[in-house]
């Protein structure tokens, strides 16, 4: 959570994933493997086994069933957590506007999917 003084500082509500996802350093083919925690419209928070940069630029790519995202992110912040891993907070840096609504339309099905599960 991204915070200052226990305050949230996010501007999006965010919705828990728990789903694997693909990060990879800006310009690099290979990939690190991460569990995505939750996803907002401003960014995402992650899992993995090893550090990634803080304010470095990496591209996320999420696939869950039918629909997929592939965007370019900046890190936030990246630190240790109790379970041996790297807790990792990630900002979305769409640079085309199709790349925004692509944001915008993937977190509303993810949003949408979670009512669905959530009212039967």
């Amino acid at each position: 959570m991204a915070t200052k003084s226990g305050v949230d500082l996010r501007l999006y509500a965010r919705f828990e994933l728990g789903t694997e996802a693909k990060v990879s350093s800006d310009g690099e083919a290979e990939s690190v493997a991460s569990r995505l925690v939750d996803i907002g419209l401003g960014g995402v928070s992650l899992e993995t086994n090893t550090a990634l940069e803080a304010n470095s630029k990496v591209n996320l790519q999420i696939d869950i069933k039918s629909i997929s995202l592939e965007v370019p992110c900046q890190v936030l912040y990246c630190c240790p957590n109790k379970q041996g891993s790297f807790s990792s907070g990630l900002k979305f840096v769409p640079s085309t506007h199709q790349e925004r609504v692509a944001i915008a339309e993937f977190v509303h099905d993810v949003f949408q999917r979670q009512w669905e599960i959530l009212a039967s």
